[in-house]
């Protein structure tokens, strides 16, 4: 399964991992690096390299949240 699920994401340029992240974000709007983490099954660190190698592409971007400071939401861009 992984491995079909990695040719149909091969047009796109994305991981699956990477895919799943989009698409919660498409779902939900902008999320917590932990709650988007959480929906696609990974842990803190390897979230933010995933995070980290999707704002290198401009796919999503990553602010402080407005309510907890020491928090970062990650969105889509457009």
């Amino acid at each position: 399964a992984l491995e079909n699920s990695a040719r149909g994401f091969a047009d796109l340029d994305l991981t699956p991992r990477q895919a799943a992240a989009v698409w919660e974000l498409h779902a939900r709007g902008p999320l917590s690096q932990r709650e988007l983490g959480d929906a696609i099954g990974m842990d803190a660190p390897n979230v933010h390299g995933l995070v980290s190698r999707l704002l290198k592409r401009g796919v999503v971007a990553r602010a402080r949240d407005n309510e907890d400071p020491r928090r970062k939401r990650v969105s889509l861009t457009r």
